[in-house]
């Protein structure tokens, strides 16, 4: 296979072709995608077609899979393969996580070894009058460290920040206005507060990020509430301005893979049936953020 890489956005993403995802990758392509991923931050492969056992295989390539605790949206042959979708069963039931990621964060920050690396397929996209509708938009937040005020950057250096799973909720309906169905958690044992570096290093690169996100940070350890609300908002309206956003228009057949430790992301939840969304989703484990 020849990989040929092109930059989908400035400021973030390469397409990547030249490659099937589908088949069994040699050590030398599965490396110089890793590199890709590790330099770019979001990875963009079209018309693929994959099932579940083959995400899985190909996620694997790049570190041990996190199975999901909540074992209902799982794929039963692909277990390491979760289910995003707004589909119900005959039964009136959820067929997949469904009102997440609405508002702009970095995949399981709340978690004491966040994801380090996010797979994702697309299997039904919505559309109406025949534009594709539920996008996934993009920012670097290694390119947002970068370009802070030096004064900004001694401010923040050494600074822990405090992520809380239960922020998600309060802060879904303050962005969007809605309640964020909590039924795809239910019976799942609670997460307490995690702390994790405002400013992480890249574990492979050693480049340095924001590591803070409108969805699950709340606070900054040893920082009054009101200052360190302050400081979080303005370093999140920081990481995403307008022109550094990647907004990716979903096809059937999509595969994007994203950095958690140097990208931030939001679900654009224009839809709802019966437009009919449905993506399968691998994660990499990752380490504790320092």
């Amino acid at each position: 296979m020849t990989l040929k890489a092109t930059p989908i956005h400035p400021g973030i993403g390469m397409e990547v072709q030249g490659v099937d995802l589908a088949q069994e990758l040699a050590a030398d392509v599965r490396a110089r995608i890793g590199q890709l991923l590790n330099d770019h931050s979001l990875l963009l492969f079209r018309d693929q077609r994959l099932t579940p056992a083959q995400l899985a295989r190909f996620s694997r390539g790049y570190g041990e899979l996190r199975i999901h605790d909540l074992a209902k949206y799982r794929v039963p042959d692909a277990p390491e393969v979760t289910i995003l979708s707004n589909i119900l069963d005959e039964n009136g039931e959820q067929t997949g996580f469904v009102d997440v990621g609405h508002v702009w964060h970095t995949d399981a920050s709340f978690l004491d070894q966040p994801h380090m690396y996010s797979f994702l397929h697309a299997i039904e996209i919505p559309h109406q009058d025949g534009r594709p509708l539920g996008s996934t938009w993009f920012v670097s937040s290694a390119r947002a460290y970068d370009t802070l005020p030096e004064a900004m950057k001694q401010r923040i250096a050494g600074l822990k920040a405090v992520h809380s799973f239960d922020s998600r909720f309060a802060r879904h309906k303050a962005t969007t206005g809605k309640e964020a169905s909590r039924d795809s958690f239910k019976g799942r044992a609670p997460l307490p507060p995690v702390m994790h570096p405002v400013v992480r290093q890249h574990p492979v690169t050693g480049r340095k990020s924001l590591y803070i996100n409108q969805l699950a940070t709340v606070g900054i350890v040893g920082m009054p509430d009101d200052e360190a609300e302050a400081l979080i908002a303005e370093l999140c309206r920081h990481c995403t301005q307008e022109d550094q956003i990647y907004r990716h228009t979903w096809r059937v057949g999509d595969v994007l893979i994203w950095d958690n430790c140097t990208s931030q992301h939001i679900a654009i939840g224009d839809y709802a049936l019966p437009q009919r969304r449905m993506l399968y989703k691998a994660t990499v484990k990752g380490t504790a953020p320092f």
